[in-house]
């Protein structure tokens, strides 16, 4: 899949400068695409015509049923596309296409579809009555949104910050990632066919000089970013500079606490499942288990077990349920955390080397790296997508053992003040052991086992 163009304005745009980047697959190493590099000057040509298009065009201005119309037949357009942009997202990131419809695909028209109903019914004016007075309250779209998207789930992230910006009238600039960036050209072709007006969607790949040109750009109104806890942190500064609306869904890791009475042979398979979506690159995956010493070597077993029967390969093929990680950077990234965890004194459960089968692509074998498990909770040093087993003494009291990366679910990271995306905490035992669990730094606390699922709030 090639692009030779920009989506600028709600036509195909040539690029101002001469730079394209090649898109490899992560499971072959071969260049599968190739797509423009974007330069400051693209950026501007993009925002200008997201400003416009916002200050002058009809999109603001349109009823909230005319906006739910375009976004219903955007709906109608992607569900036909959505075998498309699987295969795209697989040959780009490396996405087992098993996986492709709950990851990649199965949530993009259904929020287009989801928005398009929310805001027949949302009250963009209300009266407020206070006394004899009487106010109106007035919801208006915020502007022109610079939108952010990481590589793992490419076009689902994008949709999820496209759908309500459209909803609410606002005009977008989306960036996608340069590792995956071909598959939200699909999107905006789709919605371009559903009837959007031009320069409503504009579509710029690039790296992250003209992502920093993209978030300080005086013509846009709010940046919605998704990514590293890293450059959460600069965005969020560069905002705070300007005054700017942001918001942020940074890396998370999830954690999985076990209680003295759970089923572990039944649990631990799940959680090892859990772990290994998209080969173990997001921000759900339940990397951290907390345990009782005492169910610690059972729980150890199963696991390894249970990763190394995980099926690792081909990710077009069906049967693949772990695939290539996005970048060879990335397979070295995470073969160094696990180097460096055992130097600290961690023990590899199942081994340690890459699959032997695969002669090419950016693997790990999950049944290696998914069993890191540490002696104690302050050894366990987080290695990236590897789970890591860690033992605890009497009862669970998550918050003495210094988690160091604490569970969260789209809340409050209590040490950055910065929003975090990831599942909420899962809790595994009976309803008796609930008290000791309010003290959970997590946006939700999940109990699995011996009550029915459902969040608990946190203040």
């Amino acid at each position: 899949m090639y692009r030779r163009e920009f989506f600028i304005g709600g036509a195909w745009t040539v690029p101002n400068g001469t730079d394209r980047l090649g898109v490899i697959s992560p499971s072959t190493e071969e260049v599968v695409g190739e797509v423009p590099v974007a330069t400051t000057v693209d950026i501007d040509r993009a925002v200008g015509a997201a400003r416009s298009a916002f200050d002058d065009g009809p999109w603001p201005r349109m009823t909230p049923d005319e906006r739910a119309t375009v976004l219903a037949r955007a709906a109608t357009i992607l569900r036909k596309r959505e075998t498309e942009i699987a295969g795209v997202t697989v040959d780009e990131m490396g996405c087992a296409i098993s996986q492709a419809p709950r990851a990649q695909t199965g949530m993009v028209a259904a929020l287009f579809g989801h928005y398009a109903e929310f805001i027949g019914t949302y009250e963009f004016e209300r009266e407020v009555v206070v006394g004899d007075r009487t106010g109106l309250v007035t919801n208006e779209p915020v502007g022109v949104v610079a939108a952010i998207v990481p590589w793992n789930a490419p076009v689902t992230l994008a949709a999820w910050k496209v759908a309500p910006a459209l909803a609410a009238g606002c005009t977008v600039v989306l960036k996608p990632p340069p590792e995956a960036p071909l598959s939200n050209f699909i999107l905006a072709e789709a919605l371009a066919e559903a009837g959007v007006p031009p320069g409503v969607v504009n579509v710029v790949p690039g790296g992250r000089d003209v992502g920093e040109h993209l978030v300080t750009h005086p013509g846009t109104d709010k940046i919605a970013f998704t990514g590293s806890t890293a450059a959460g942190k600069r965005i969020m500064s560069l905002c705070g500079d300007r005054v700017k609306r942001v918001s942020l869904e940074l890396g998370g890791k999830s954690a999985a606490i076990v209680l003295h009475d759970a089923d572990v042979t039944a649990i631990v398979p799940a959680l090892v499942a859990g772990a290994m979506h998209l080969s173990g690159q997001v921000c759900g995956a339940h990397t951290r288990v907390l345990l009782p010493r005492s169910r610690y070597a059972e729980a150890v077993d199963a696991a390894a077990a249970a990763a190394s029967a995980v099926p690792v390969g081909d990710p077009h093929d069906p049967s693949t349920l772990v695939g290539p990680l996005v970048a060879e950077r990335q397979r070295d990234r995470v073969e160094g955390y696990i180097a460096l965890a055992v130097t600290a004194g961690a023990r590899v459960a199942a081994g340690g080397v890459r699959p032997a089968h695969l002669r090419k692509g950016w693997y790990v074998d999950p049944g290696r790296r998914g069993q890191l498990h540490a002696g104690g909770p302050r050894r366990d040093l987080r290695p990236g997508a590897v789970p890591s087993a860690l033992r605890r003494r009497g009862r669970c009291r998550p918050h003495r053992q210094r988690l160091a990366v604490r569970p969260r679910r789209r809340g409050v990271d209590r040490r950055s003040g910065a929003r975090a995306a990831g599942r909420p905490a899962h809790a595994h035992g009976e309803r008796r052991d609930q008290r000791q669990l309010p003290a959970v730094p997590a946006g939700a606390v999940r109990w699995v086992q011996g009550v029915r699922p459902g969040p608990r709030a946190r203040p």
